[in-house]
């Protein structure tokens, strides 16, 4: 099995890799031409695997890019709707409040990005694509991954 994926015991495979809102933006912000490139394929690879995205994520993404005038609301809503339909979406709960005030009071990442630790971990991922945090450093037995650190062959090993 891939290092992307995980077999559970009635054989469903679901996804290990899970993505920040950053590369959500990256993905749509031709702006960077190859963070987008990497971004877009990181999204993609995770929409076709039906993997999951914290809701926290698609808040942010909304709120960065009508703020900053990438997309109108209109298309940001439609990314935002497209997205719900292509993902398992992980909404907080309480025990991933839970879980991201410890992972904040132990590394001191920002709160928000704690909790797309949270329910990443919580939906058993593995590998987290972020740039907002230290290349390699894992949480709790998730892999932050800085995709734009890494070699064309280290991402398509990440994402086979």
């Amino acid at each position: 099995m891939s290092s992307g994926m995980a077999v559970t015991s009635s054989m469903t495979v679901i996804s290990r890799t899970a993505f920040d809102t950053n590369i959500l933006i990256y993905s749509i912000d031709l702006s960077e031409k190859d963070k987008h490139a990497i971004s877009k394929r990181i999204v993609g690879v995770c929409s076709d695997l039906g993997g999951p995205i914290a809701l926290q994520c698609l808040n942010e993404f909304f709120r960065a890019v009508t703020r900053k005038s990438l997309l109108s609301s209109t298309d940001a809503a439609r990314v935002v709707n497209e997205s719900l339909e292509a993902f398992r979406v992980v909404a907080v709960n309480e025990a991933d409040l839970i879980e991201a005030i410890e992972i904040h009071r132990e590394h001191r990442f920002q709160f928000f990005d704690c909790l797309i630790l949270a329910t990443a971990l919580r939906a058993g991922c593995t590998i987290l694509f972020s740039e907002d945090f230290q290349h390699n450093y894992t949480v709790d037995g998730i892999t932050i991954v800085n995709p734009f650190k890494l070699s064309e062959s280290e991402l398509d090993v990440l994402l086979a």
